[in-house]
């Protein structure tokens, strides 16, 4: 029975232990198959569904929607049954099924956040077509919830690679919805649930532009595109932005457009979206306001454009960092971007009048630079030229037309009117003013009429201050000044309300700025001011009662112009001179010193006037002209081979460049009518250049005056510079805290050392009655230094200890004397090897005690910033070594030479020490009755170097001794013999360490003694041994043996032989005794 039930449970237990060898997997995998067949399909059914309803028309459009919705409920209900076992749990951490509904809820919001005030509007169609984009949207979110969940579900049953394969393979269809988007020009990325980046895939450079927008705003396959403006399109921008009243003083222009698949350009379809900007901060000038920034929309509206200050510093759209400008703003639409600032946002001065305003003026063309020659000394050269500004140092000048806009202005002028004419004339001078490379020009226009307001019931007038406004704020734009200068014309004359505001404009003028105001007007004042600000005048001067008029709008118009406050002020008639025979009182009245009244009869006189005021306005007919320049501690003029300063040289040039004339220290030339000498001279004593005029030769404006000196650096120069070396750790610029001025020579806007002292580089001159004094910009000049440095490097005392080496180096001094060509003593000094750096070349030791393999190279600087041609002389001392000799390089203990300008002198001293070679002598005698003379005795000797080393005997060496070796592993240990009476003698090198042995001959009877033959030495070998003097070595061999002679003395002999006698006797006697018992 028992037997049966094991069998039974074996049958089971091995049934169960065969079922587990089965992958259970197998019984699953049709299942799953089906399950994935049935995801796949659906997944692409959805796709071909979607791409089908997309293409259809609009008139099907809501009917296909439905049934898609439809389909769609179908799908996921199905889908829904067939994953729930797998996907529960996934679908409600992730959430994603409900994604639509939240998805349609913030739409909403923003639907009513962005469009709210546009709901009444938008009815009827416009709600149906929000429904249906919600809709799609929702579906498209539940097509993406189902993708996922069913990969999810083939991603959690496929183990093996096989299955992950097949899941790979549905992967592009559930993607390709995306496939156009990702082969547009634009990347997009889905920075959140609502919004897609566009990013160009080229900008202009130093411009990084983004722009997010929310779904639906742009159509799938958008592209994006960011182009700078060009210069036809940025004036066009100019024009919006001066028609704005945006004030600027320059701006960067980019336009951001988007187009569809079909290359239309399109617009956000609804709502505003993100645009970040970030430009590069080296687009911008360097001096610009940082809080004056703004980022412009040029806003396109029907046929027009208008600005749209979209961000800004002041609201923190717009911010700085050390590196860009980030402006982040929204917009509902787009075109060009402008980011304006302003460049001078100081308040202006107030407001200067009379003859004060002068003072301003100080702007005459001058010029000071050192220039390089290829001697190493400069030129240094100072101007002055009869015109303002230079191309490196632009005069500001600030210009105001006053331009008269009354109905006689559209009378005929020589064949146009005079409205144009004037306009011709004001527009040539505002291009030839700002292509002048030495001014920097700004323009304004004021235009004013004379108008009485009246009311609608005929009351008087109604309005105040009115008969003048700006046409045309503070540009740089020439252009800008074209367009306004061709005003209207109707009304009256009111010279009192043009004069009113242009006075009002001036407060806005640039620090530091020329001013000049040009008034034009084609007749005699009609209109006048009251207090109240009402316009008064009967608009007449003709003398029907006019003349009391006209003396009323003139006095209050010279009234208002008293103290202008400017630097130029002009008049300029249009038409007939009879019609303005009092435009001139104006100048009179101005109080500016030089204004001036011109009469524009016909265009040519119109033109001829604004050519001389510009030519008024560049030069300077300056008198009692002076320059002077004293030369700074660092610079003295140069002197020839025998000693006496080189003469300065006077260059006078014309317009073109060309010599007029040229000469040491004194030249004449002819100027017109006039016969004009220069004179220069220097000063050696208050080391002043001069240079003189006449005193009544005004300065030519054609006309540029040199004086060039040559000068070099002073020995007070280069002490200046080595007292600056520690101070400045750029390599280039050590030695110098002088900046140089912009447009000074060689070395503008660089380190260096000034060439004259403060304030004390300047020109004097006399300008309208005035006096005054204009100081030069400040070059500077870089020496020509040398560099001493002194080199040392020992070989041959490796061997010595740490203490010995510094030992050494404290005993080995160095005596050094520097001097200049004229024989100052810059450095006398006396050091050891101690002050010395030690090169580094990797072969030094890593802190050990061991000077093995280190190379003994030192380095010492004695000097830099050394005057060129110096003299130096350098003595070594003190290197003697015990046991050693020694030699210098080229049999030299001293080095001596001149310093050569830029370059570094390197003296080197290389002591090689060798070890002095000590003899060892090393003896043999033998001695003893027994020993053998003749007998060669073998030995061996152990060498080591200093360091403990093997040291090997050169081969002629080893010859000579009688050597022998014992072969490569031996190194080191050699062999010989010797007999009675014999020596070997040879030399070491010093400290070199030796043993010697005897080989072992006591089993032949010999005894052997080392030095002295008091003790045997059975170990027959000397301690090891330094040899650092004459060495004698004695090795004794003794062999004695005493011959036998039949007495011995010995008690041991002795008792011996009684011992035996004793044995014998005990025998015989005990035989003796047996033989007698034998016989009895």
């Amino acid at each position: 029975m028992w037997k049966k039930v094991k069998r039974i449970l074996s049958c089971i237990l091995a049934l169960i232990l065969l079922l587990s060898l089965i992958d259970g997997q197998q019984f699953f995998v049709r299942a799953e198959s089906e399950v994935k067949a049935t995801q796949t399909e659906q997944a692409s059914n959805k796709m071909e569904e979607t791409e089908t309803s997309s293409g259809k028309e609009e008139g099907s459009e809501a009917n296909n929607k439905e049934n898609g919705k439809q389909e769609e409920g179908t799908q996921k209900e199905e889908l829904s049954t067939k994953a729930t076992e797998k996907t529960t749990e996934t679908k409600n951490e992730d959430g994603k099924v409900d994604k639509p509904d939240n998805l349609n809820k913030e739409n909403e919001n923003n639907g009513q956040e962005n469009g709210g005030k546009n709901e009444e509007k938008e009815t009827g169609d416009k709600g149906e077509e929000t429904t249906k984009e919600k809709a799609e949207e929702a579906s498209a979110e539940e097509d993406t919830a189902q993708e996922t969940e069913a990969k999810k579900q083939i991603d959690a049953t496929d183990d093996t690679q096989e299955r992950t394969n097949q899941q790979d393979e549905n992967v592009p269809a559930m993607a390709q919805r995306g496939t156009d988007a990702i082969n547009t020009m634009v990347e997009m990325t889905d920075v959140s649930e609502k919004e897609t980046e566009y990013v160009p895939k080229s900008q202009p450079q130093g411009v990084s532009i983004r722009v997010y927008a929310k779904e639906n705003v742009f159509p799938e396959g958008t592209m994006m595109t960011v182009k700078e403006l060009t210069n036809k399109e940025l004036d066009s921008a100019q024009n919006v932005l001066e028609k704005g009243n945006v004030s600027y003083d320059g701006f960067l222009g980019y336009d951001i457009s988007f187009y569809n698949k079909e290359g239309k350009e399109i617009e956000p379809e609804e709502g505003s979206v993100r645009v970040e900007v970030d430009m590069n901060l080296n687009l911008l000038p360097k001096d610009l306001q940082m809080d004056t920034l703004q980022m412009q929309h040029l806003k396109e509206e029907k046929k027009d454009r208008t600005v749209e200050t979209v961000a800004k510093a002041a609201d923190h759209k717009l911010s700085v960092s050390k590196s860009k400008v980030t402006a982040k703003f929204e917009v509902k639409s787009f075109s060009d971007f402008i980011l304006t600032w302003n460049i001078d946002a100081t308040p202006a001065d107030p407001l200067e009048t009379g003859d004060n305003a002068a003072s301003i003026e100080k702007q005459i063309n001058h010029e000071k630079y050192a220039t390089l020659r290829d001697d190493g000394t400069y030129d240094l050269t100072l101007t002055v030229a009869g015109k303002k500004g230079t191309e490196t140092n632009k005069a500001k000048l600030d210009v105001i037309y006053i331009l008269d806009k009354s109905g006689s202005m559209k009378e005929d002028f020589g064949g146009t009117s005079k409205r144009i004419a004037a306009s011709n004339a004001i527009t040539a001078l505002t291009k030839s003013l700002k292509q002048n490379v030495n001014i920097d020009a700004r323009f304004s226009m004021v235009t004013f009429s004379g108008n009485k307001t009246t009311g609608m019931w005929g009351q008087g007038d109604t309005k105040t201050w009115d008969d003048a406004e700006v046409a045309v704020s503070w540009t740089t734009d020439a252009g800008t000044i074209e367009r306004g200068s061709k005003p209207t014309s109707n009304g009256g004359t009111n010279y009192q309300a043009g004069i009113r505001t242009a006075k009002e404009l001036l407060t806005s003028k640039r620090a530091g700025a020329m001013t000049a105001v040009i008034f034009i007007s084609d007749g005699d004042p009609t209109f006048y001011y009251n207090p109240d600000g009402y316009t008064r005048g009967d608009g007449n001067n003709d003398g029907n009662g006019g003349a009391d008029n006209l003396k009323v709008c003139l006095d209050a118009a010279k009234n208002e112009i008293a103290n202008l406050g400017v630097n130029y002020f002009y008049t300029v008639g249009v038409g007939k001179a009879s019609d303005y025979v009092n435009l001139s009182d104006l100048c009179s009245a101005s109080g500016v010193s030089g204004a001036k009244n011109f009469d524009g009869t016909n265009t040519d006189e119109l033109t001829k006037a604004f050519s001389t005021i510009e030519s008024d306005i560049l030069t300077f007919l300056c008198s009692n002209v002076s320059i002077q320049d004293v030369l700074s501690e660092n610079v003295e003029v140069v002197k020839d081979k025998d000693g006496v300063f080189k003469s300065l040289k006077i260059v006078v040039t014309g317009k073109d460049g060309k010599t007029i004339v040229e000469g040491d220290n004194k030249v004449t030339f002819q100027d017109g009518t006039q016969n004009v000498t220069l004179k220069a001279g220097y000063d050696s004593k208050t080391k002043t250049i001069t240079l003189d005029f006449p005193a009544e030769y005004q300065l030519n404006a054609e006309y540029t005056y040199k004086v060039i000196a040559n000068i070099d650096a002073t020995e007070k120069a280069y002490e200046n510079y080595r007292k600056n070396l520690t101070d400045n750790k750029d390599e280039n610029e050590k030695g110098y805290k002088d900046v140089a001025d912009a447009g000074t020579g060689t070395h503008a806007g660089e380190k260096g050392m000034y060439t004259n002292e403060n304030s004390e580089a300047k020109m004097t001159y006399t300008f309208r009655g005035e006096e005054y004094t204009e100081l030069y910009d400040k070059p500077v000049i870089k020496l020509h230094p040398g560099k001493l440095i002194l080199e040392k490097e020992v070989e041959g005392l490796d061997s010595l200890t740490p203490e010995q080496l510094e030992q050494y180096k404290a005993n080995l001094k160095f005596k050094i004397k520097v001097k200049t060509k004229n024989d100052t003593s810059l450095k006398e000094e006396e050091i050891t090897l101690t002050a010395f750096a030690k090169e580094s070349n990797g072969n030094e030791d890593s802190g050990s005690d061991s000077n093995t393999n280190r190379k003994n190279k030192y380095i010492y600087t004695v000097m830099e910033g050394i005057n060129p041609g110096s003299f130096y002389e350098i003595t070594e001392d003190g290197g003697e070594v015990e046991g050693y000799t020694w030699e210098t390089a080229a049999d030299k203990k001293s080095e001596n030479g001149t310093i050569v300008k830029d370059e570094t002198e390197k003296v080197f001293f290389k002591n090689t020490y060798s070890r002095k070679k000590i003899p060892l002598i090393i003896n043999k005698t033998v001695e003893g009755n027994m020993s053998e003379k003749r007998k060669e005795f073998a030995f061996s000797i152990t060498l080591k170097d200093a360091n403990g080393a093997a040291y090997e005997l050169s081969d002629e060496e080893i010859k000579d001794v009688g050597f022998s070796t014992k072969g490569e592993d031996q190194k080191g240990v050699y062999t010989f013999t010797l007999k009675d009476g014999e020596s070997k003698e040879f030399s070491l090198p010093y400290g070199c360490k030796y043993t010697i042995s005897e080989e072992d001959y006591s089993s032949s009877g010999y005894k052997t003694y080392i030095g002295e033959k008091k003790e045997e030495n059975q170990k027959r070998t000397t301690e090891e041994e330094t040899l650092t003097q004459k060495t004698e070595i004695n090795f004794f061999n003794k062999k004695e043996v005493i011959p036998p002679t039949g007495v011995e003395t010995t008690m041991t002999a002795w008792l011996l032989m009684t011992g035996v006698t004793f044995l014998l006797g005990a025998v015989f006697l005990l035989f003796g005794i047996r033989r007698k018992r034998f016989v009895a």
